[in-house]
């Protein structure tokens, strides 16, 4: 992600808001677009889970300042992405409010609010949970960090070797054993993380379950074969065990009878 692309503060997007509204005296013209053309940010109502989070949504409408959006078209996008709670935020604005005054306010409403130290202290003492996945563990390192990034508390180019060092450190026992070569193999936050991935995949602990659980699965099915077994030869041998006081035609009748393969 380049520097531009960084998570911007209320105040640089003021900046932006401002060189756009003057954009006939700059070289860079904001873009003119008919209503059925513009653009399109995820939904975000603040109460849905099956929204973007507002981190996402965020990041969504920082993009388009980037892309050198008019203030009109970004306007209006953010007005068809908001929906339920946060609609009603935005609402509570009026209908003229500025682009910097509802970010802002959202920010106040849905942006991260805790202090240098917690989200510092989450990140350094985060771990991998014993059912989690390398990847989803990858992805809450990297949401934890980014919370840092958005409050200013580290520069961009300590984000990757934080997130290297802490991924590796974070590791569940089972697994970091198994790959401590890796960490200093892999100079950069993406090729430790793919490689530890494949050592996962290659030892993960379901894959043993299954395999014991198949191999029960074949021995009580191989139980039952020898049960059924010993139960025709017990019924073969009770079948040729016929008493002489019974009628010689019962007696062929039994004998005639064969127990079902």
């Amino acid at each position: 992600m380049s520097d531009t692309e960084e998570s911007m503060s209320t105040e640089e997007i003021a900046k932006v808001v401002v060189s756009t509204d003057t954009a006939s005296a700059s070289p860079r013209p904001a873009k003119s677009i008919p209503p059925s053309q513009f653009p399109k940010i995820p939904f975000f109502s603040g109460d849905s889970k099956n929204d973007a989070t507002y981190e996402v949504w965020r990041y969504e409408v920082e993009c388009l300042y980037n892309e050198s959006y008019s203030p009109d078209v970004i306007h209006h996008a953010i007005r068809r992405s908001l929906k339920g709670e946060a609609s009603r935020v935005v609402m509570h604005l009026g209908p003229g409010a500025r682009i910097t005054s509802i970010i802002q306010k959202l920010d106040s409403i849905y942006g991260t609010v805790a202090e240098k130290e917690d989200i510092l202290s989450e990140f350094y003492s985060a771990r991998q949970r014993e059912d989690e996945e390398c990847a989803r563990w990858s992805c809450r390192l990297e949401d934890i960090l980014n919370k840092a990034i958005q409050k200013n508390l580290i520069d961009r180019s300590q984000f990757e070797e934080m997130l290297r060092t802490m991924f590796f450190k974070g590791l569940r026992p089972s697994l970091k054993d198994i790959c401590g070569h890796l960490y200093d193999k892999c100079k950069s936050f993406d090729e430790l993380k793919t490689s530890v991935r494949k050592l996962e995949i290659e030892h993960h602990p379901q894959t043993t379950a299954n395999a014991a659980t198949v191999k029960d699965h074949l021995i009580g099915h191989q139980d039952n074969h020898i049960r059924e077994a010993d139960r025709k030869e017990d019924t073969e041998e009770n079948i040729s065990n016929i008493p002489d006081f019974l009628s010689p035609k019962l007696q062929m009748l039994l004998r005639n009878l064969r127990v079902p393969g």
